[in-house]
């Protein structure tokens, strides 16, 4: 089973966003109760209480069941704009993550971190930039071109950039 929840929102150039990605896959499972996986897209710094996202997350987990999370790297220039406390309207209510405060967030609910990846190298911001901007001046059919030109730029883009755009994490629960 798959399931995505979301919703569209207008994003600050007006333009349609789909700004909120919940997955839940499960895994084979012998008894059919918890998850083999979980992942969150955007989802813990676009709610309050992330504490509480998380240890929901970790509650549905089966021992040795895995979640995925990739939010905005906290330290980013694009993403430090000093929020927090903001309304939960599908925004980000924060700034986003470190390494250490996943770990802060996960370790007491059980979960183990076990691969980090930074996404988002400044090659791949710059391209994506600029389509954004054609985007909400022009819109999307004027876009499209820009966007296809832009498409091989993809290919220049890398794992782990000294500062990410966003910071992807697995973490597992562990079997025992």
């Amino acid at each position: 089973m798959v399931e995505q929840v979301g919703r569209a929102v207008e994003d600050a150039e007006g333009a349609a966003a789909f700004e909120f990605v919940l997955t839940i896959a499960a895994g084979e499972q012998a008894d059919g109760e918890g998850l083999g996986a979980a992942g969150g897209q955007n989802v813990p710094d676009r709610i309050a209480d992330d504490e509480g996202v998380l240890r929901l997350f970790a509650d549905l987990l089966l021992p040795g069941g895995v979640l995925h999370l990739c939010c905005p790297y906290a330290f980013h220039p694009g993403n430090s704009c000093g929020r927090s406390g903001e309304p939960e309207d599908g925004r980000h209510v924060r700034d986003g993550y470190t390494l250490e405060r996943y770990e802060e967030l996960l370790r007491p609910n059980g979960l183990e971190i076990v691969k980090v990846l930074g996404l988002g190298s400044p090659p791949l911001i710059a391209a994506d930039r600029h389509v954004r901007r054609i985007r909400a001046k022009l819109g999307e059919a004027a876009a499209f071109p820009f966007f296809l030109a832009a498409w091989p730029f993809t290919r220049l883009d890398y794992l782990d950039p000294r500062v990410p755009l966003s910071l992807y994490v697995q973490a597992m629960r562990p079997l025992v």
